[in-house]
Order: C-alpha cells, then sequence, then structure tokens
C-alpha cells in the first residue's frame, strides 16, 4: 500500500477491532480522528510488527490518559477499569477503539528507551548513572543490532588521542566540508555539539569498559571484532550491572499521552499479552525504517518494493510511527542511507553483494557502463559514486527503474581488477570461479527475468523492450548508438564522463539487467531540537518524548557523505546520552524515582525454540536448504556416522567474519558435543545462529531413522 501524503497531513484513521492478543491478524479502519495534526499510520506488517490501535491501561492509567501508537493515528480517549494487583484482568478490561488489550504487568521507571542498538545502550547506562530508573526494551533477543559492524567512532581531544600525540585538530575540518558538500542544509550546531562532546563520549566509553584501542587523528577505532565485543556486550552488562531492565523480545505497539504530554507506553510481549511502563521519558531509538517499503517511497525511492534490503529484519520505521501518533514531525524529506545498487534476489555480504559473486552487482554498477532509465534513456554520469560510493544511486532516485548494459569486454576489465563492491573489500567475500559461474547462471536461468543478453545491440534492445516495461527499443539503441559515439571520440557531451571510463559496446555478448537499488540502514527519521526532543511540525517539542541513534541522526541531508569516519557511531552515542541528560533537566533530578517497580507478570518475554530431533540417525551426507541469516542465505551440511553427528560445514554464507563466523564455528562445536541442535543462540548473532541451527535440522530431520 503505498502511503496517502494527503490523508498523512489531514486526518488520519484509527486501526481497531483486533482480536485480543491476535498479532498475526490486522485491524480494521476505525472512524477518522478530527486532530488535525494527528497522523495517521502506514501499513507495516502486522507479523513483523504488533499492532495496536487505543490500548486498555491497567490501574496506573485511570488518570484518563490516551494511547497512541501504531496501530493508531492520534491521541483516543480512554476509560479504563483499574487491574488488579497481581496484573491480572479486572472483571470489566478496560477498551480502546473498540478493543480489549488486558494488560498483565505495569512499570513504573523514569526513563523508558525503545531499542537496544547504539543509541539506546548509551541511554541506558547514562541514565543509570545519573540517578534515574531506566527500562530498555528490545524488539528483538538481542541487543546491539545494525551496530555490530561498527569499525570505530569519531572523536577528536580523546584522552587517549591527545596521549597519542593528536592535538591540532580543529572542527572547522570537518564542519565545513559537511555544509559545502550539502549547499549549506546541514544544521551546523548539530555537528559542533557533536564535535565539542565526541571525544568526551569516548572517554566515557572507556570507563564503561568499552574496548576501542586505536586512536588516529580523528577517531578510535574498535578491533577486528568491531561493536560487538567493543561496545555491544560491554555496555549491555554495564547497563544491567547499574539496575536498567532490559525486556527483550518485546515490541512497543503504543505511546501514552495525556493533554499533549508522553507519559509512557504499552508494549506486547512475544506471547501476546501487553505491558504498561509509565515513565515522564520516553526515548525512540528504534534504528531507522529500512524495511518500511511506504516511509522509503516517502524519502524518495520510487520503487520501494524492489529495494534490496540486507541489515537486521527488524528496522520497520517503528520510531516514525510511534512519534506521529503523537504529533511528532519527521525528516524523510532530508533522510539518507547506507545506500547503493544490487541485483534482485537475497544479497550476500556486508555490503550487499550476490552470493559469492561480487562481480554480478559490481560490473552492474561500473562506471565502464551505460545506464539507461525505464523509457530506455540515459540520464547520468555512471560514475556518479566517484569518490562516495554511498552518491551512486543518487541521480537514480528521480526515476522509476535503472538499467545497466555492458559487454564481455566491460566485464573482463571489472573482473581482473578484483572484483570488489568497495575499495578494501576482504578476499572472503568472493571466489573467481564460483563468480565467473554464478554471472553466467544468472543470465541464462534469469530466475528474476531481468537479465538479458545476446549476439547483437539490436537484439538486446528487443529483448529489453519485450520484458521491460514501458522500455522503447528505438529510444534504447538511440541511446545505445550515442553513448558509443561519445566512447569512440572520447568526450561525453552529454555528462561529462571521464574519458578513461568511455569503453565502447562492441565485443559481444551484450548485457543489460535491471539494477533495483539496496539499503542497508537509514540515516534520519524524527524532526529532532538540538536537545534531541522529537518536535512537532511547528518545531515545538513533545513534552516527554525524545529520540536517539539513526532515528535522530540529521547530519547528513539526503546522502551520506563518508567525510567523517565514525559519526554514525560517535552520532548514536551522543544522542544516546543527550536524550538522556536532557530527559532528567525535564523531569527534574528531585522528582527522579531512581528504581523501576513493577506489579503483574513480568515474567520474561521469550520465543520458544525447540527443534523436534529424531531419536535416530542414519549415516550418511546431508546438505539442508537454504534459510535466511543476517547478510545471506545459510546451509549446513551435516555427517552422521555411527548414528552421531560427526561433522559440520556451512555452505554458501557471506556473514560477517566479526560476528557471524564466530557464531557459526560456536554452534558447530556446540551441537557435536551435545548430539542436539537445541543450543544457545551466539549472543550478538541471532540471525546466523537461527539460520545455522534451522539448517542443521533440515539434516537432522532428513536423517531421520
Amino acid at each position: 500500500m503505498e502511503f496517502d501524503r494527503e490523508h498523512d497531513k489531514s486526518n488520519g484513521k484509527a486501526l481497531a477491532n483486533a482480536p485480543e492478543n491476535a498479532p498475526d491478524k490486522a485491524p480494521e479502519s476505525a472512524p477518522e480522528s478530527a486532530t488535525a495534526r494527528e497522523k495517521a499510520s502506514p501499513g507495516i506488517d502486522r507479523r513483523t510488527f504488533f499492532k495496536g490501535a487505543g490500548v486498555g491501561l491497567a490501574a496506573a492509567a485511570a488518570m484518563g490518559l490516551t494511547a497512541c501508537g501504531p496501530g493508531g493515528s492520534g491521541a483516543k480517549d480512554i476509560t479504563p477499569t483499574p487491574g488488579s494487583a497481581s496484573g491480572t484482568a479486572p472483571d470489566e478490561s478496560p477498551t480502546a477503539d473498540g478493543i480489549d488489550y488486558k494488560v498483565v504487568a505495569t512499570y513504573n521507571t523514569d526513563i523508558v528507551c525503545v531499542g537496544a542498538g547504539m543509541g539506546g545502550l548509551s541511554a541506558a547506562v547514562e541514565a543509570c548513572q545519573n540517578g534515574a530508573a531506566c527500562i530498555l526494551i528490545e524488539q528483538t533477543g538481542f541487543a546491539g543490532a545494525g551496530a555490530c559492524g561498527v569499525e570505530g567512532m569519531f572523536s577528536i581531544n580523546s584522552k587517549a588521542q591527545i596521549a597519542a600525540g593528536y592535538t591540532d585538530v580543529k572542527p572547522v575540518e570537518f564542519v565545513q566540508i559537511e555544509m559545502q558538500y550539502h549547499h549549506n542544509r546541514v544544521d551546523g550546531t548539530k555537528w559542533m555539539h557533536l564535535i565539542a562532546n565526541s571525544g568526551k563520549n569516548v572517554d566515557w566509553l572507556i570507563e564503561n569498559g568499552c574496548q576501542l584501542p586505536g586512536p588516529s587523528r580523528a577517531g578510535m577505532a574498535f578491533d577486528s571484532d568491531r561493536c560487538l565485543k567493543g561496545f555491544v556486550r560491554p555496555m549491555l552488562a554495564k547497563a544491567q550491572s547499574l539496575g536498567a531492565e532490559v525486556l527483550f523480545n518485546t515490541t512497543v505497539v503504543a505511546l501514552i499521552s495525556e493533554g499533549g504530554v508522553v507519559k509512557g507506553l504499552i508494549a506486547q510481549k512475544y506471547d501476546g499479552s501487553y505491558i504498561q511502563v509509565n515513565a515522564p521519558v520516553v526515548i525512540l531509538a528504534t534504528g531507522g525504517y529500512a524495511r518500511n517499503d511506504d516511509y522509503l517511497r516517502e524519502s524518495g525511492f520510487f520503487a520501494a518494493e524492489d529495494v534490496v534490503r540486507f541489515i537486521p529484519r527488524i528496522m520497520n520505521g517503528d520510531g516514525i510511527t510511534l512519534a506521529r501518533s503523537v504529533g511528532g514531525a519527521d525528516i524523510l524529506n532530508r533522510a539518507t542511507a547506507l545506500q547503493t545498487f544490487s541485483m534482485m534476489g537475497a544479497p550476500g555480504g556486508e555490503y550487499g553483494t550476490f552470493g559469492n559473486a561480487n562481480a554480478l552487482v559490481v560490473t552492474s554498477r561500473s562506471p565502464n557502463t551505460l545506464w539507461v532509465n525505464q523509457d530506455g534513456e540515459r540520464f547520468c554520469d555512471e560514475d556518479s559514486g566517484k569518490g562516495n560510493w554511498m552518491a551512486l544511486m543518487i541521480p537514480a532516485l528521480v526515476h522509476k527503474k535503472v538499467y545497466s548494459i555492458y559487454d564481455q569486454g566491460v566485464w573482463e576489465k571489472v573482473f581482473a581488477g578484483g572484483p570488489t563492491a568497495y575499495e578494501g573489500t576482504k578476499r572472503w567475500q568472493y571466489d573467481d570461479d564460483k563468480s565467473r559461474a554464478q554471472f553466467n547462471e544468472r543470465f541464462e536461468k534469469n530466475p528474476y527475468k531481468d537479465s538479458f543478453k545476446a549476439d547483437t545491440l539490436e537484439g538486446l534492445a528487443e529483448l529489453a523492450a519485450a520484458n521491460f516495461e514501458g522500455m522503447d527499443k528505438d529510444t534504447l539503441l538511440e541511446a545505445i548508438t550515442k553513448y558509443n559515439t561519445m566512447c569512440e571520440t572520447g568526450e561525453d557531451t552529454d555528462f561529462g564522463k571521464d574519458a578513461a571510463n568511455l569503453q565502447k559496446l562492441s565485443n559481444p555478448p551484450y548485457y543489460m539487467v535491471y539494477m533495483p537499488m539496496s539499503v542497508m540502514v537509514t540515516y534520519g527519521a524524527l524532526a529532532t531540537s538540538k536537545n534531541f526532543e522529537v518536535v512537532d511540525d511547528r518545531r515545538q517539542p513533545i513534552p516527554g518524548l525524545y529520540s536517539a541513534g539513526v532515528d535522530a541522526c540529521d547530519l547528513w541531508p539526503n546522502i551520506y557523505t563518508i567525510n567523517v569516519g565514525g559519526g554514525t557511531a560517535a552520532n548514536h552515542v551522543h544522542s544516546g546520552r543527550m536524550a538522556v541528560q536532557n530527559g532528567i533537566d525535564y523531569i527534574g533530578k528531585a522528582s527522579l524515582l531512581g528504581k523501576t517497580s513493577s506489579e503483574g507478570d513480568t515474567s520474561p518475554s521469550v520465543v520458544p525454540f525447540d527443534y523436534k530431533q529424531p531419536d535416530t540417525l542414519k549415516d550418511g551426507t546431508y546438505t539442508s536448504a537454504p534459510f535466511p541469516g543476517m547478510f545471506s542465505e545459510i546451509t549446513a551440511t551435516v555427517t552422521i556416522s555411527g548414528g552421531k553427528i560427526a561433522q559440520i560445514t556451512e555452505e554458501d554464507e557471506l556473514e560477517t567474519p566479526y560476528v557471524g563466523k564466530y557464531a557459526i564455528d560456536d554452534i558447530i562445536d556446540a551441537v557435536i558435543k551435545e548430539q542436539s541442535v537445541n543450543v544457545d543462540t551466539v549472543s550478538g548473532a541471532t540471525s546466523t545462529s537461527n539460520a545455522f541451527r534451522s539448517a542443521i535440522s533440515d539434516c537432522l530431520m532428513q536423517a531421520a531413522g
């Protein structure tokens, strides 16, 4: 469903009539609200994001609070009936919009943070260290999410950097280049505040057990294990040791608001039951909207349904949905992402390559190729990503579709030079023989009907016109002919491409492939003040509502510059800490509870994970179907000998060596030792762990005696 901007600007529709505790059934629409500034919620798949419309509240909500969230489009009046002290349902359950939500537990705290990524973990530790009670709510079963791949943090004048002699760095070196790159659309005050606190933030991390052993002139690097071991694990342990309560496998479905002031939230546990958290400060750090087609369209992706996503399957735009429900504004019109071109089908590897063959993706987006739009017209210098591979697809955002055309000569040139997805790609990410085999297989089998080859350019144009909607054969041939002429003369008279990249298409076979856009993580979602308060469309703060992490990252309007190494991590830590500090000022230190209290069923939200394992296993070697991990599909091969699991190997996976590889190796050892696939996941690598355990289980079921 494409999001209706005009609807969003006026009267939103609340979702109602959802069956009790039925997260897999979408609620229907209720009558429109009359509040002009209320915003509608786009249709997020309920199976990945449990929706609630209005919310029935337990005892602490008896003051006439309202609940607003992903299933609702603004404040709704609620007349709740208090629950019992144990948190069980009262005789007459409270309702909202006709829905019966039975809140089984109520928490009272000072600060509740939605999301346990880098921003959320920083906020939790900062809150506890400043005497505030804190709850951290995480939709998944693990902390860190996309932060696990962070390589380092931008900073200047940290203690380690000063000790290493890096004392000559000035803020202007970074602010000026960012301001100029974005034609002064950047908020310079946010950059200056980030830079001024960057060194202190690194010092703070190290004091709290984080490992950043590599000082440089403008940053501190994590070791080869990146952020998982250097930040995520020590910060989670620190937060919990300080008293922060972490609720995993719990999805926030609504904010509680009274008179325009946010007072807490309602969340749903994995078993479908609901909890209420009363808190004067709510911090949204939900990790962006890379997996929300509607929000991607709003931020400029025309063919959002084709966008390849290659990061955790949880970045659903929850923060935007929640903030809009209470009048918060977003900055989707200036948001950006880690982005580039990819191909249809499951990508592999951290940077969106395809299987073992980087060449499939990289050749298509090579500057030696010819790009055309849905009409067959050339539209830019194909070297648009020169100096910043994040800029590669920017010219394509105004077109519905983009196709790459090249010949065998271009393929060989690119392949001989790597192939690499980006400068510094590790050798483990590709294999020459597999690259060639997968490249040929893609064009021979053409599984997505988007890859064609021909022995003549006219034959290629005929295939394109017959298979690509709207493509005109004559227009395409004209573009190819003109391009080849410019290649012969060595001058791109249309877009000025460097002559070194003008390679005539004259060496058959000729190839043409659709290049969908890919997104790793988004930057910028919510409009915030310098204090990281979420603001409305008049830049007025929503009292009690703050943001951190990528949701609050307004440093790179419309394009991530990669000029400031580690700027992402620096923003996350900074925004998490500042949101808390300003939130405590808002509460007043004298009013802090200092300790979370709760009543009702506060049992952990646990994902059932129990594989059925055969009683007997037949000897042999078995290979599983592929299962989706973090960045790729994972296939296991299990050897059974003497009725026992003797050997396990993995095939065709491109999980990260600093997270996924560790998980796979640990699980292999554990399964062989326990002779059972029901072993623990590896912390920080849940997606990889679950995929690999599923693959092993598939093999064991094949071996059932």
